[in-house]
């Protein structure tokens, strides 16, 4: 009969089928081969993942993207056919901005970058759209605007603070 063996340090993780053998290290001893539904703890234990919590019915298919302005401003932009929904992370309708180029075609691929007040979002499918926040409740969409600079017949796009456009769209 076979010895069972309590695990109480989870501290490394999963670890993969490479470390099958590796029985002389110690994140074999104090790892597991699959973890699900879980949370590593620091202390080395494991907590079940706190669930989904139900906020607000959308209207339709959407894609969810948080917005942090700050520590205290936080919303949940719900993107759906050609609208955009923004909420409060309670749960409550704050904006809604129709008329959106995108469809629910490319939502999953849309690529986007945010700091500040200021949210780019890009598809080769439709324009480089910013999505900018004016005040704690309102929120403007435009597309975005180039500034040519002429050097080898090159254009260079505008930078916003932190963000460059190029790191985040393919022009």
């Amino acid at each position: 009969m076979g010895m069972k063996l309590v695990q109480t340090n989870f501290s490394s993780g999963e670890i993969g089928p490479l470390m099958d053998m590796r029985h002389d290290t110690g994140a074999y001893a104090n790892g597991a081969r699959r973890l699900r539904n879980v949370s590593v703890l620091n202390q080395g234990g494991i907590t079940r993942r706190p669930g989904t919590e139900y906020l607000a019915t959308l209207n339709g298919r959407a894609r969810l993207i948080p917005f942090e302005f700050s520590s205290t401003e936080q919303y949940i932009f719900a993107f759906g056919d050609q609208r955009l929904d923004v909420y409060s992370t309670a749960g409550a309708l704050v904006q809604s901005i129709t008329s959106c180029p995108w469809t629910t075609s490319i939502l999953f691929s849309m690529t986007y970058s945010q700091a500040a007040d200021v949210m780019i979002l890009c598809s080769p499918q439709m324009a480089t759209q910013v999505i900018r926040r004016t005040s704690s409740t309102t929120f403007s969409r435009t597309a975005f605007v180039f500034t040519p600079a002429v050097n080898n017949e090159l254009i260079y796009p505008v930078s916003y603070t932190h963000l460059t456009l190029p790191t985040i769209c393919s022009v």
